[in-house]
């Protein structure tokens, strides 16, 4: 069962040689990787884990953070078994949907910004995958062209968004709805679908019909908090999915929920 996770206090400079440790026992060419975090380089290049996974990243971007958060602090701590089935909203660079794809799942990554979408098609290219399909379309609530706000700053790759918060230029993009990836697509089941859409998350799991919930057996979504609206905050959202069936948890941004009957995927101990 998942249980809610707390932080720890740990004192910065012990905080500083325990992320080291974890970025030299995680990625290979880690000194290359750490050039980007400190800003000394801006320059595009490949980061080659230790597990053989090679993502292309963008130099002085989101991208690297992206990076840390998934396979440093293990935010989507998800060990598939093949044939599995992954459902990837807010795919990016490739982050979520080349692990998944490496343990043998059948991944649909979805991922709107033209960029973004480059980057992604190359990484899974890079990792010479058969088992992905691609799709330059947002997931939201309402399936129809929207118009997607544009991050004030360039480096800023992973936070393009429909919420009125970013930058002043847009983008008109494709969208489908959570309903319809899972019809069109022919999912009678998904083992894991993964969520990170910079606010669109709420409307995505809320207009989701109770068939296309019921054929999913674990999902993992990082969660933005808007203070005016009750309903996109994590706790609601918790306990939306908990009366559709859900068994939940928490670990700062992100939410975990997973059937009690989901037998065969690990989870990490979270």
């Amino acid at each position: 069962m998942l249980s809610a996770l707390r932080d720890v206090y740990v004192p910065r400079s012990s905080w500083k040689i325990a992320k080291l440790v974890r970025l030299v026992r995680t990625i290979e060419n880690w000194p290359r990787t750490l050039v980007d975090h400190l800003g000394l380089s801006r320059g595009n290049y490949i980061c080659r884990l230790r597990d053989g996974a090679r993502f292309e990243v963008r130099g002085g971007t989101d991208d690297r953070d992206i990076l840390f958060e998934l396979f440093m602090d293990r935010v989507y701590p998800v060990e598939l078994s093949e044939g599995s089935t992954v459902v990837d909203v807010g795919a990016h660079i490739g982050c979520f949907t080349i692990p998944a794809a490496r343990q043998g799942a059948r991944v649909f990554s979805f991922e709107p910004a033209p960029a973004n979408f480059i980057a992604l098609q190359r990484n899974v290219e890079l990792n010479r995958l058969q088992n992905v399909v691609l799709f330059r379309a947002a997931v939201d609530g309402r399936g129809e062209r929207r118009q997607m706000l544009l991050p004030g700053n360039h480096a800023h790759t992973a936070r393009y968004t429909f919420r009125p918060r970013g930058g002043a230029q847009t983008l008109e993009v494709a969208c489908i709805s959570l309903d319809d990836v899972y019809h069109e697509n022919h999912l009678e089941r998904v083992d894991v679908l993964k969520i990170d859409a910079e606010g669109s998350e709420y409307e995505i799991l809320y207009s989701a019909g109770a068939d296309t919930l019921t054929r999913t057996r674990m999902i993992i979504v990082e969660c933005d908090t808007f203070a005016e609206q009750a309903a996109s905050s994590i706790q609601s959202l918790a306990a939306y999915l908990e009366k559709a069936g859900f068994v939940t948890g928490t670990r700062d941004l992100h939410l975990y929920a997973i059937r009690p009957a989901a037998a065969g995927i690990d989870v990490g101990g979270v």
